[in-house]
């Protein structure tokens, strides 16, 4: 005769073949879902170099130009900092640093820094003298101030981020804004022209 509480207990546990097979459907799953879940850091850090550079870097050149009636030069001494780094993108990101990340005295009055909080994206350069603005993708800004020359006054500048890759497909034409190689690096590139 069987023992009723024997009985329960063998029907409580699984075999060895359920057990497999929940471990194989969990293994499948996992690996349906971990490439996707591996691409999260890096649409977010996307997403976040583009809010930074059309938002928080638009509006900060805007207040400069408010305050000083014309973007910050590209191509100028720069004061007690020197003419922007010849090595691409490092120039652009010395002058956002210099301009829009520092207090600027003029007569008896202050103004900036434009961008608040700017510790976590200021590095330095070859010189640790001069900061470089870096972005949330971890690369160098190329900046340039455009013009027509249809249009007396009318000025607008242009950022470009080189995205992921760390790499400008493209340069920028100082009347028509960028202007994309085709080498393919161009596909990741983020940029904005202030005033859109």
């Amino acid at each position: 005769m069987r023992h009723p509480a024997g009985e329960r207990l063998r029907r409580a546990g699984f075999t060895l073949i359920e057990v497999l097979v929940v471990v194989s459907i969990i293994l499948l799953l996992m690996g349906l879902l971990l490439p996707t879940i591996a691409k999260l850091p890096g649409r977010s850090r996307a997403r976040a170099a583009k809010m930074f550079i059309e938002g928080e870097l638009a509006i900060a050149l805007e207040a400069y130009r408010t305050d000083f009636g014309s973007y910050p030069p590209h191509d100028q001494p720069l004061g007690s900092l020197g003419m922007p780094s010849t090595i691409p993108g490092q120039g652009g990101s010395q002058v956002l640093a210099y301009y829009l990340c520092r207090r600027h005295k003029w007569g008896d009055m202050g103004y900036g820094p434009y961008i608040r909080n700017a510790g976590e994206r200021l590095r330095d350069g070859i010189n640790p003298e001069k900061k470089l603005l870096i972005s949330p993708l971890g690369g160098c800004y190329m900046y340039s101030v455009l013009t027509d020359p249809n249009v007396k006054g009318h000025q607008r500048c242009l950022v470009v981020d080189p995205g992921p890759d760390k790499q400008f497909g493209g340069e920028i034409d100082p009347i028509a804004g960028w202007k994309a190689d085709g080498s393919g690096f161009e596909k990741d590139n983020l940029f904005t022209e202030v005033p859109r």
